[in-house]
């Protein structure tokens, strides 16, 4: 049996010439054809199984509940080239801070009871 190229022809989908293919029984060739379409089947079966593995809710219509948590969320970049901040020599702005407050010591109470209580 002589072996084609790889690239002979890609009309012929098998790795032998055709004249190998017309001494093979008519058996053989219909088991040979069932494989094919078996095959072409799976494939096609991989690449819609590996489509799906890659869809998460910003490549899809669904929610982002149904994201994996174990992935890291994408990072996004930035469109533009500036630094965050504001610009070298704006004066900013700052909350101001408030005058300290003074704690109380709360002490226990007798009540008429007997039983000692915290004042509110």
């Amino acid at each position: 049996m002589e072996l084609l190229p790889e690239s002979a022809n890609p009309d012929w989908p098998f790795p032998f010439v055709p004249q190998d293919w017309e001494h093979t029984p008519a058996a053989v060739q219909a088991y040979v054809h069932t494989l094919q379409d078996a095959l072409t089947q799976l494939r096609e079966r991989a690449e819609a199984l590996e489509a799906r593995l890659t869809q998460n809710s910003t490549t899809s219509h669904r929610l982002p509940s149904s994201d994996s948590p174990y992935k890291k969320p994408r990072q996004r970049t930035t469109a533009t080239p500036r630094k965050a901040g504001g610009k070298p020599g704006h004066p900013g702005h700052h909350q101001a801070l408030l005058p300290p407050t003074t704690v109380h010591e709360l002490r226990p109470e007798r009540c008429p009871c007997g039983a000692t209580r915290r004042l509110p």
